[in-house]
């Protein structure tokens, strides 16, 4: 299949690998794969209909709904993803379709809407694992971009603020817990410290924008 698509240029047969696969194999796992391939050959209204298929095998599989999410926000199909999300979440979703669902809601100018579905994701963190502390960054700087958005500088420095208070948090357990990571996560919290220093610039606070610089 990555001979057909990279080498060869051939999105058919790239295709008919995968749907052979489901024909020898119709489980999830197989469903998915149909699914991700047409999608890697721009072809998303079919990869919605083999995604559909697999999630009534696995109903509750959050990944595959954030697939089937984001392949109806390609085609334009917004309040049918929202649908989706939605459905999701109350079956007990995880917390990226939150922050998935909330980013739609942004998209569409749904501001509000973006806002209490970032509140509420918030609110439901209560473990203070690493992955829930990332996934709090992640809420953070999207809540920013909200404020941002809204016209709201200072609640958007304020989000930025407590996304970079969190993220050394981050910095410091990864390099313990995940040392592996740790260049990544680091390019976040200086992405976090540029972001905070946009925003205080445009709110002429212009030596915090100069300090916050200096700790790129």
């Amino acid at each position: 299949a990555h001979i057909y698509l990279h080498q060869l240029k051939d999105r058919r047969r790239y295709a008919v690998c995968f749907q052979e696969l489901v024909e020898k194999r119709p489980e999830p796992r197989s469903y998915l794969l149909l699914g991700d391939a047409y999608m890697n050959v721009q072809e998303p209204e079919r990869a919605i209909e083999v995604y559909e298929t697999a999630l009534k095998r696995n109903p509750r599989d959050g990944a595959l709904a954030r697939k089937i999410g984001k392949a109806l926000t390609k085609t334009h199909h917004y309040s049918k993803a929202i649908n989706y999300y939605e459905s999701a979440l109350r079956s007990g979703g995880q917390s990226f379709l939150r922050y998935d669902l909330a980013e739609l809601h942004l998209k569409l100018k749904q501001y509000g809407k973006s806002e209490r579905t970032l509140k509420s994701a918030l609110e439901q963190q209560k473990s203070t694992d690493l992955a829930s502390l990332i996934d709090r960054v992640r809420f953070l700087v999207l809540f920013a971009r909200v404020y941002e958005q809204r016209g709201d500088s200072q609640k958007a420095i304020e989000s930025l603020r407590s996304a970079k208070e969190t993220q050394a948090t981050v910095l410091s357990r990864t390099e313990v817990e995940q040392p592996e990571e740790l260049s990544d996560q680091k390019t976040l919290m200086a992405n976090i410290c540029c972001q905070m220093a946009d925003q205080a610039k445009g709110a002429r606070e212009f030596d915090s924008a100069v300090l916050l610089t200096k700790k790129l």
